[in-house]
């Protein structure tokens, strides 16, 4: 199996179930100045609700240590992420559910929060990030973030999930800049650059890094996509969506 798949029709997401790729370059392109627009009214409008790995008064007490530790080890700089679907319609800062404090977060200790997790935020829910939703549908769209790296931010070699299981992730490339990277091996022995209105699959049980060198930002949409939706990427024949 090649590390950088180009004929995704050939695969299934159960074939996708192993360690023998990297990334998956989809024939699936947006309009970025539409999403452009999108980005940058959610600046505007909600610049306060950014949430990164040093904003520790919203972690759990038992995790502030540990995501000191964690940001020195995995990070460069802090990657900044708002958070685009949550159980309810709260506005605000909202951090990765692991790490979020249940005191301020109380509705994750409920027993069906994570089915209710993926419900799209109206604040965030319009323009062209609303046409993708639309689009591609729940089971495709699911844990989504808007993510962006400055200049000499990223992450480290990592995996987002542990063998044996597997987690696919799908990023629409909203800014790619000219020196944005992919690395994938223990090493960082295989490079892939990213194209700026294009679409892509990770294999995130591989081991992994990305990072910002440019003065630009790196400005990306990512989800976890369900097998079934996954499924349905592979198929998709050349598409734009505007």
């Amino acid at each position: 199996m090649e590390r950088n798949i180009t004929n995704p029709k050939d695969y299934t997401a159960e074939q996708l179930r192993n360690y023998d790729w990297d990334v998956i370059e989809l024939p699936i392109t947006f309009d970025t100045v539409a999403m452009m627009e999108w980005y940058n009214t959610v600046v505007e409008k909600h610049s306060d609700n950014i949430f990164h790995i040093g904003k520790l008064e919203f972690i759990r007490p038992d995790f502030k240590e540990k995501a000191v530790e964690f940001a020195e080890r995995h990070l460069w700089g802090k990657g900044e992420q708002w958070t685009l679907q949550w159980s309810y319609q709260r506005d605000g800062v909202i951090p990765f559910i692991y790490v979020a404090d249940p005191a301020m977060y109380p509705e994750i200790k409920e027993p069906d929060f994570s089915n209710t997790s993926n419900t799209n935020l109206e604040i965030y829910n319009f323009g062209m990030y609303k046409k993708l939703l639309d689009t591609f549908g729940d089971e495709c769209m699911k844990v989504c973030r808007l993510v962006r790296f400055a200049n000499e931010t990223g992450l480290k070699q990592h995996t987002d999930i542990n063998p044996p299981n597997f987690l696919i992730r799908m990023h629409f490339q909203i800014q790619a800049t000219e020196n944005a990277y992919w690395w994938f091996g223990e090493n960082r022995e295989r490079s892939y650059k990213v194209k700026q209105g294009h679409v892509y699959l990770y294999n995130t049980a591989v081991v992994h890094a990305a990072k910002n060198e440019d003065d630009s930002f790196w400005i990306m949409v990512h989800n976890n996509p369900s097998d079934q939706a996954v499924d349905a990427l592979l198929q998709m024949d050349p598409t734009h969506i505007s």
